[in-house]
Formats: C-alpha cells, structure tokens, sequence
C-alpha cells in the first residue's frame, strides 16, 4: 500500500508558507504528488545543486520550430520527467501541445496518480515562456 505523502507547502513563487499557529503549512496527499512533479517541472535541469539530473530543459524548445520531431522530443522530455515519480501510475502519462509559438508553448499533461485508496486522473497544464517554465494549472 502507498502511504500518504506529506510535504511543505510552497507557494506559486516557491516560498513555504506559514500556517495560522506560525509553523510552515504542509500539504498531503495527491496535492502533494502535484507539487512535487510542478516543481520538478519548472526547475531547470542543473541547477538544483543537490542533484544535477533533477528538473527539465523544456526551455530549450522555445525558439524551435513547431515540427512534428520537435513534439516528439518535447512529449517524450515531459513523459520522462513526470514518469520518474513512484507514485505516477507506469504508462499512463499523455502529452499535448495546445500552442505553439515561437514566443510561447503550452501543453497540457494528463496521467494516473496511485493513491492510496485507488488510482485518480490527474493534470497540468504548462507554460513555456522567455520568463521560464510554469505550471499555470494542476488537478
């Protein structure tokens, strides 16, 4: 069985945030998987100093033209970053580009989270942009 996981809630800008009694507030379960793919998402590969391997470089895919390879390698970059997380759910991840610019991308993620009273659907939409990658909506 999965257990339930626990961690520190961050806000939009990456900030812990404090609860009403002055600790940091946490945050559970499937909000919590979500946060941790987000982050991982918007973190650029290389520069979390703990781990070289951790984050993405979609930002790379900005200036590129919107090209049948160019999708393939911007799915499968997505897929694999999503799909290293225990608790997503082996080949459920599915990627699409609902624009392309080339000032802009944003895709939608959908995949399967394992929680622990069953499996749950789950989303993302992603925007890539000369200000850097952000997940402008999880579910």
């Amino acid at each position: 069985m999965l257990d339930e996981w626990t961690d520190i809630y961050l806000d939009d800008e990456g900030n812990f945030k404090a609860s009403a009694d002055g600790d940091v507030q946490l945050v559970t379960g499937k909000a919590a998987y979500l946060q941790d793919i987000k982050h991982e998402l918007e973190t650029i590969q290389g520069s979390y100093p703990f781990d070289e391997t951790y984050g993405t470089r979609l930002i790379l895919y900005l200036q590129r033209e919107n090209t049948e390879l160019s999708r393939q390698e911007l799915f499968q970059d997505v897929e694999e970053v999503v799909q290293r997380h225990s608790f997503v759910v082996p080949g459920s991840v599915e990627v699409q580009v609902d624009s392309w610019t080339l000032r802009a991308i944003e895709i939608g993620v959908s995949f399967s989270v394992q929680m622990p009273g069953g499996i749950e659907p789950a989303g993302m939409t992603v925007q890539i942009t000369v200000d850097g990658v952000r997940v402008v909506r999880s579910e």
